[in-house]
């Protein structure tokens, strides 16, 4: 894949080493998430470290994962623009930060003038980056 938009869900299992985590994780020429990734990786891993399912060295090994991850990729900034299409109607029901992201993978997109993948295990998500004119890492 050339080009990839990378959701939270994908990297944070990836990071954790998880057994169904993407293969083809780090395959890209180019990489690019929303500026709320970090935030919401971050979060996820402090929620797993007070819930006990992440140990204090396994959470200061992530974050440092997730650091070295960031330095490779764009964070694509949030515009009027893609918060007003987010607020749109999909062809199928998602949370509001899925909508976020997925409105930015597709103007991305559209900036680049390339076709954008978007890596993520939501398949609410993916089923909407398709219908939105984007790739999914199933859709190969």
């Amino acid at each position: 894949m050339k080009i990839a938009f990378i959701d939270a869900s994908a990297a944070i299992r990836w990071i954790l080493g998880a057994t169904d985590s993407f293969r083809e994780f780090g395959t890209w020429k180019r990489a690019g998430g929303s500026v709320l990734f970090e935030v919401e990786c971050r979060r996820a891993f402090l929620r797993m470290l007070y819930d006990r399912r992440l140990t204090d060295g396994q959470y200061v090994a992530a974050i440092g994962q997730l650091e070295d991850l960031m330095q490779t990729i764009d964070a694509i900034p949030l515009s009027r623009h893609i918060l007003e299409r987010a607020q749109a109607e999909f062809i199928y029901p998602i949370k509001t930060l899925d909508a976020i992201h997925v409105t930015t993978a597709h103007f991305w997109q559209q900036d680049l003038g390339d076709t954008v993948t978007l890596v993520s295990h939501d398949d609410r998500m993916n089923l909407i980056a398709k219908s939105l004119g984007l790739k999914t890492l199933e859709s190969k």
